[in-house]
């Protein structure tokens, strides 16, 4: 499959190569490095008290936007792009320029929760069941082709007849975080469909609690990556709260088990990445899901 061979991944590093053309195959990294850098962060003796403050060393997967699992087997088109993160990590900021960049991207923002768009939700007449989320997925996807897709939140320049403009090439997008309680057999279901592409964005714990701290505290909840955090917020401190930090590590550990263990291809995007160059990052994963 061509998509497989030519696409491009473009450093944002300073002194590299503007562009980088590989073929996907070499920038498949082993699930064992994921597994070991998991194991290493689980080895920190937690304190019994919850909500000590505590440093933590965090240090990424990868260090620059890379492709893990297995080529084998050329993935099936996708009709879906799956943000798994988790609060305050540049993932509003990534949806939205995805959608905007691609008329048939609809972003359905996160949609296991509250936060879901409205015509999302109102596509389903059975409702959104987070407890069957691919099959959720599915019939959203379904549903929307047939309705044509309504004026997107986050586009507001989408086509009225999808399965005709986009000839069967319409993506949803939504992100998946902790809170969203899919687990299980059933994320299992929904990272491993060979129709899903799986874009994991991690940040430093401690850093994200910081951007979630003010964010609650002061009620600013700036979207897109750097949005106050140079002028206006004080300096963060080095540490984070014992319950932030595992369910941090909890979460990153089950997706990246999940998708380990059957070898799942999945893009890995340290949210440093995001910070340096959004619309490099943007474009990889446009090209990760061949849109």
């Amino acid at each position: 499959q061509s998509w497989v061979q030519d696409t491009k991944f473009v450093s944002s590093h300073p002194g590299a190569m503007a562009a980088l053309e590989l073929p996907l195959a070499t920038l498949v990294l082993s699930a064992a490095l994921i597994l070991s850098t998991e194991a290493g962060k689980l080895r920190q003796p937690w304190p019994e008290n919850p909500h000590e403050e505590i440093s933590f060393a965090w240090t990424p997967v990868v260090w620059n936007v890379s492709v893990l699992g297995s080529t084998e087997g050329a993935p099936q088109e996708a009709h879906y792009i799956a943000i798994v993160s988790d609060m305050r990590s540049g993932t509003t900021a990534i949806s939205r320029a995805l959608s905007q960049n691609n008329a048939c991207v609809y972003n359905c923002n996160e949609l296991f929760a509250d936060q879901a768009d409205e015509v999302c939700k109102a596509s389903l007449q059975g409702g959104i069941n987070s407890l069957a989320a691919l099959e959720t997925m599915q019939n959203m996807r379904t549903a929307l082709d047939a309705r044509g897709m309504p004026t997107d939140w986050h586009n507001p320049d989408k086509p009225s007849d999808v399965g005709q403009m986009c000839n069967g090439r319409s993506v949803i997008t939504t992100k998946l975080f902790e809170l969203h309680n899919v687990v299980g057999q059933n994320l299992e279901n929904f990272l491993l469909d060979p129709h899903m592409r799986v874009v994991v964005i991690e940040r430093d714990p401690v850093e994200r609690w910081c951007s979630f701290h003010w964010a609650r505290t002061s009620e600013d909840w700036g979207t897109h990556p750097g949005h106050v955090e140079a002028n206006e917020r004080p300096p963060c401190p080095k540490t984070a709260p014992v319950w932030f930090l595992k369910h941090h590590v909890r979460w990153f550990k089950q997706v990246r088990d999940v998708l380990a263990a059957r070898s799942g291809l999945h893009m890995e995007v340290p949210f440093t990445e995001i910070r340096k160059n959004m619309s490099a990052v943007v474009s990889m994963i446009q090209d990760f899901a061949n849109l």
